[in-house]
C-alpha cells in the first residue's frame, strides 16, 4: 500500500475513535444514554437491559403505557445505523407499537378491490360504492358456486346489536370473472328471529329486500354488513388480511363503506387474521341442538377454505414504508407484550445443582391451580362464567357455565392445556397477547371448545349426528382452564421487562465500523467528511 494512504488511514481511524471515546457518561437525565461501548454481545446486552430498566411499563388492555418510547427508538436508530441486532428486534417493535408513530391503513376502497363487494350481489353502486344489494343473495351465491350458509353467530359476528342471525357468503377468487388472487368472506346481517324461534340453530328470517329497507320501517331492519378478505398465500409470501365494514344509510337501502378497520381493534377477535365461524349448533356438547348436516358441512368447508387461503398460517397485517425507508407493519403481533398461555412462563424459578440448571413454573403447579389449603387456587376464581360477545349478546341459550362439585378437576390436565403457545406461536396460529380479547378466550374454551386444539370432537366430526361428543376435558376443567389462564397472564404482564430481555445478545462484528459511520454522519452531515478523504496516490 502507498505509505501516504496507509498513514492517512491510521490517523483518520484514530480521530474517529477519539470522537467516539468522548461520548458523555450516562447521567440521571434519560437522554444522556450513550451507545454500547463495543460490539460484544455482553456490551450490547448491558446497554439494552439498561434502556429497558429505565422504562416505566404499565400494561393496559390492548396497549401499554411506556415512558420515553420516541426517545428510546431514536437511541436504537442512532446506535445501529443498519440492521438492528436480533436481541433488540422485540424491543424496537414494542416501542414502535406503543408510540404515536404506528402507521394507519389509509387504503381507499376505490383503488383497493379487496375491499369491494362483488358486483354479482349488487343491484347498484358497483361504480360509485353506494351499495344496494339484490334481494336474493343466497340464490345468487348458489348460482355462482359460492359456498353460502345462514347461521347464528355465537361471538361478535355481524356487529349488529339487534341480531346474531347472519348469512355467510364465501366468494372464492378463482370463481370470479375475471379470476383474482383473493377470497372474500361476506357476512350479510339478517333480521332477528321472533322470540319463539330465538334458540333455533338456523335463522328463519331472510335478508331484507330493497323495498323493506326503503320503506317506512327501514330503521327496524339491520344496518351493518361486514367483509373479511384474504389475499391468498403463495410459496413465497404469506396471505394478507383486509377488514371492511359497510353501514346502511339511515332510512335507505344504501350501504356505504366505512374507513378501513385498524388492526388493533380487529386483533382482539382475529389473532390469526381470518377467524373460522362457529355457529350455534356447530361445536356442541351432548344434548345441545345441532346444525342440519348440509349446513354443518358448508360451515366446515368455509372454515377449511379459510385455512387453505391463508396457507395454514396467520395472515400478514400488511405494511407501509415509512419516511426513513423502513417497512413498518400496520400491526405486528410480536410487538404486543408477553404471550397468553406460554410454553415457558416468564414467571419461573431457575435453580442450578451439580452444574445442572432446572426451570420450574409456579403457575403450572397443583397449589396454583387447586390451592394450597390456605390460599384458593385459580381454578375456582370464577365459579360462574357468563359468556357474552363484544356486543353483549349471549351465544345461544346456554351461555352460563357454573363450577360444580363433580367431576373433580385433574390439575395436571389443566396445566398441560395452558400451553396455548404450542399452536398460537405466530407460525400455525396467531399469537395470543395483551391485545387478545378475554371474552374471545372464554368463548374458545367454554362455548366453541376449539381450545385446546383437538381436544373436542363434534358428533359429526365422529361421523354421525347420533354419536356422542368427545372431550378430553370435563366441564369443570374447562372453567378451571379459562380461569387459570387469566390468573397466569396477570402475573406474566408484570414480567414484561423480562420478555423484552428474553433473547441473548451476540457479538456484532460490524458494530465498530457502523459507529465510525455514525460519528462521520454527526460531524459531517451528508457524509462529505472532507478531512478523511483519501489523498491522491500520485
Amino acid at each position: 500500500m502507498n505509505p501516504r494512504i496507509f498513514l492517512f488511514t491510521i490517523l483518520c481511524f484514530a480521530s474517529i475513535t477519539a470522537s467516539m471515546a468522548q461520548t458523555p457518561t450516562p447521567s440521571a437525565t434519560p437522554d444522556a444514554f450513550p451507545c454500547p461501548a463495543d460490539g460484544s454481545g455482553t456490551a450490547i446486552q448491558t446497554w439494552r437491559d439498561g434502556l429497558i430498566d429505565k422504562m416505566n411499563i404499565n400494561g393496559d388492555y390492548g396497549y401499554y403505557n411506556v415512558s420515553g418510547t420516541t426517545e428510546n427508538l431514536q437511541k436504537i436508530n442512532k446506535c445501529f445505523l443498519k440492521e438492528v441486532p436480533a436481541c433488540l428486534v422485540t424491543l424496537k417493535k414494542f416501542l414502535r407499537a406503543n408510540s404515536h408513530d404506528t402507521p394507519y391503513d389509509q387504503s381507499n376502497i376505490k383503488t383497493t378491490p379487496q375491499r369491494q363487494i362483488p358486483k354479482e350481489l349488487l343491484e347498484s353502486g358497483a361504480d360509485d360504492f353506494k351499495y344496494v344489494f339484490k334481494s336474493n343473495p343466497e340464490k345468487i351465491a348458489e348460482k355462482n358456486g359460492w359456498p353460502v350458509v345462514k347461521y347464528k353467530s355465537r361471538h361478535s359476528g355481524g356487529f349488529e346489536h339487534s341480531t346474531s342471525s347472519l348469512m355467510m357468503i364465501e366468494v372464492p377468487g378463482d370463481k370470479c370473472n375475471p379470476p383474482v388472487d383473493y377470497d372474500r368472506f361476506i357476512n350479510l346481517t339478517l333480521q332477528a328471529d321472533d322470540k319463539h324461534d330465538a334458540t333455533n340453530v338456523v335463522p328463519t328470517k331472510d335478508f331484507a329486500t330493497k323495498e323493506q329497507l326503503n320503506g317506512p320501517k327501514s330503521n327496524s331492519f339491520p344496518s351493518v354488513t361486514t367483509m373479511v378478505t384474504v389475499k391468498r398465500a403463495t410459496k413465497d409470501s404469506p396471505s394478507e388480511i383486509y377488514f371492511q365494514m359497510f353501514d346502511r344509510q339511515n332510512g335507505t337501502a344504501v350501504y356505504n363503506p366505512s374507513r378501513p378497520s385498524q388492526g388493533r381493534s380487529c386483533y382482539s377477535c382475529h389473532s390469526s387474521g381470518l377467524r373460522q365461524i362457529s355457529p350455534l349448533g356447530f361445536h356442541v356438547r351432548d344434548g345441545e341442538k345441532q346444525l342440519p348436516v348440509k349446513d354443518w358441512k358448508t360451515v366446515e368447508k368455509i372454515n377449511m377454505d379459510m385455512t387453505a387461503a391463508a396457507g395454514g398460517k396467520p395472515s400478514d397485517w400488511r405494511s407501509v414504508t415509512d419516511k426513513d425507508g423502513e417497512k413498518v407493519s400496520y400491526l405486528d403481533p410480536e410487538s404486543m407484550g408477553p404471550t397468553f398461555g406460554p410454553i415457558k412462563p416468564l414467571n419461573r424459578i431457575v435453580t442450578t445443582k451439580d452444574g445442572v440448571t432446572t426451570e420450574t413454573y409456579p403457575t403450572r403447579t397443583k397449589d396454583f391451580i387447586l390451592g394450597d389449603g390456605i390460599k384458593p387456587g385459580c381454578a375456582t376464581s370464577r365459579t360462574t362464567v357468563n359468556v357474552r360477545d363484544i356486543l353483549g349478546r349471549a351465544p345461544g341459550d346456554k351461555n352460563v357455565y357454573t363450577f360444580t362439585s363433580n367431576p373433580p378437576v385433574r390439575w395436571e390436565r389443566v396445566a398441560t392445556s395452558m400451553s396455548c403457545q404450542d399452536c398460537h406461536n405466530g407460525v400455525y396460529r396467531g399469537r395470543l397477547n395483551e391485545a387478545t380479547g378475554r371474552s374471545t378466550i372464554d368463548f374458545k374454551i367454554l362455548v366453541d371448545q376449539s381450545m385446546p386444539g383437538f381436544s373436542h370432537m363434534d358428533p359429526l366430526d365422529r361421523g354421525s349426528r347420533h354419536a356422542h361428543s368427545k372431550d378430553d376435558l370435563n366441564p369443570n376443567e374447562r372453567i378451571a382452564l379459562a380461569n387459570c389462564l387469566r390468573a397466569e397472564f396477570a402475573i406474566e404482564q408484570t414480567h414484561t421487562a423480562d420478555w423484552l430481555k428474553d433473547t441473548q445478545c451476540k457479538d456484532e462484528p460490524d458494530y465498530v465500523k457502523d459507529q465510525m459511520n455514525r460519528v462521520l454522519n454527526e460531524t459531517n452531515p451528508g457524509n462529505k467528511a472532507p478531512s478523511c478523504t483519501v489523498p491522491n496516490a500520485h
